[in-house]
Parts: structure tokens; sequence; C-alpha cells
């Protein structure tokens, strides 16, 4: 998950950015390992969902045969024969 901080270093310096991690505690310990301590942890939401998955499925031959056979009976029974 993708979260977005604000916090400060040793320093004193002010900090922010994003940083991705398995979870909100993980954002931390990683963020305290490159000396920075956290003020501020958020998580980014997506506006839109994970659309990946859909484009990566498959079409079976039957699936593909029946697809074929409805489209030409729509076609043939609404007149949409191309000239």
């Amino acid at each position: 998950m993708d979260y977005k901080y604000f916090g400060y270093t040793k320093d004193k310096q002010l900090v922010q950015g994003k940083v991705s991690a398995a979870g909100e505690q993980a954002a931390i310990d990683m963020l305290d390992n490159v000396g920075y301590r956290v003020v501020s942890l958020q998580p980014i939401t997506n506006f839109l969902p994970d659309m990946s998955g859909l484009l990566r499925g498959r079409v079976s031959p039957s699936e593909l045969s029946t697809f074929s056979i409805v489209t030409s009976f729509w076609k043939n029974a609404f007149g949409f024969n191309a000239p």
C-alpha cells in the first residue's frame, strides 16, 4: 500500500513524500531507518479501482464461438449486415 508522510529529520528539516510498504507500521519503520520522524502518515486511496486483472483474462474457444453465434444472430435479426 502507498502512504503519504509528513515528518522531520534529526536536523529538524521538514520532509514529506510517498512510501510503499506492506502496512502502516512497516512504513513507519522504513522512514525511521532513513532517519525520519513521522508526524503524519496517511494511506493513499486510488480514485479508480485496479482494472489490470480484467486485461489478463483469457477467452476460451467455446466462449468465442458462443459470442460469434450470438453476435451473428442479433446482426441478422435487426438488419445490421455490412454492405
